[in-house]
Formats: structure tokens, sequence, C-alpha cells
């Protein structure tokens, strides 16, 4: 193999590659596009009209953007699947995260070094979780934002070890994720 075959190799290794439908969404405007996004599911569980998504929308597109260069996906041939995860969903967890985070420098803010905060998700096997956390770590990187993910999927035992090993199946997985994210804690306390 030349060194040109190699190099080429390394860099497909670590592409990202969409397995998302190739027929391109119909928008023919902004104005079709912020409809789409008013129509999110979560909108409305996160307290938001479109007024307030109105007063955000550049953010939105921006962060759509974003989005569509690290899956490397056209933002003007996006399909109404991909449109609903990044407009419906990835967004609207990110701006949900940026609240959370606002809040708690909040809190802190005259107390000194502000701690980390610790946002979780949990939901069942291949909904997407590790795709919303690359998505969301991404975007604090472009905003940036210091953070951090941990996958507790890969700290687990199988049913028939949690039994023997502590009698309790899943009693392994809470007790050693809650274990890890204290031992995080206090590596990362301000002194």
């Amino acid at each position: 193999m030349n060194q040109n075959q190699t190099s080429h190799t390394q860099w497909t290794k670590g592409r990202l590659h969409s397995a998302f439908p190739t027929t391109p969404a119909e928008v023919s405007s902004v104005e079709e596009l912020f409809e789409f996004i008013c129509s999110g599911p979560l909108i409305s569980k996160l307290g938001l009209s479109p007024e307030k998504i109105d007063d955000s929308i550049d953010k939105r597109l921006s962060y759509g953007l974003q989005l569509c260069q690290l899956f490397e996906l056209n933002q003007l041939y996006l399909t109404v699947p991909q449109k609903a995860r990044f407009y419906h969903y990835y967004i609207p967890v990110f701006l949900w995260c940026e609240d959370k985070i606002a809040n708690h420098v909040a809190q802190f803010k005259h107390k000194g070094d502000i701690p980390p905060l610790v946002i979780g998700f949990s939901a069942p096997q291949g909904c997407g979780k590790t795709t919303l956390v690359f998505a969301l770590d991404y975007l604090f990187q472009v905003t940036g934002r210091k953070s951090a993910t941990l996958s507790i999927d890969d700290f687990y035992l199988t049913a028939e070890g949690q039994v023997i090993f502590y009698g309790i199946p899943s009693a392994y997985i809470y007790f050693f994720a809650l274990f890890l994210l204290i031992q995080i804690h206090i590596t990362y306390r301000p002194n």
C-alpha cells in the first residue's frame, strides 16, 4: 500500500457517514423552517413560544449549520427526518442545557469557583443517546464551552455477573456510575 492509500484510509476511518434518506426536504424559505421549528414536540415542553423562537432564530440556524458540517450534510438538502433530528431534538436539547448551565453559573457566581455541572440522559438502548451527546459536545466546543462525556453503557456486568457480585441486577451500573461521578467531582473540585 502506498503512502496516499494509507493516509486516505486513515482519513475515512474517522469520517461520519449519514444513514439518513437522501430525498431532499422541501424548504423554500427561512419562514418555512421557522414554522417547522415551532412545530417540534419539545417546544411546548420547554416552555417556548414562537416569539421566543423568533428571538433566537439566528442561533438556531447557526447551530443547524454547525450540525450539518459535523454530520457532513448539505443544509439545503436536509431530509425531513434530518431536519427533525436537528431542529426538533438536538438544538432544543442543546439550548435547554445552555439554560441549565447559565442557571448553575448564576448560582455560584459570587461564591468563587464554579463546580462542574453534570447533565445525564437516560433512554432505551438504540434511541440515539450517544449521537445526541456527540452533537451536544460538538456544539459546546463550537460555542467555547468546556465539556466532557461519559457513557455508563461502558460500565456493566452481565445479569449473571451482577447477581453473583451484588445480588441485585443492575446494582453494579448505578453504584459504579455514582462512584465515578463522585470521583470526577472530587478530582475537578476547585481548591
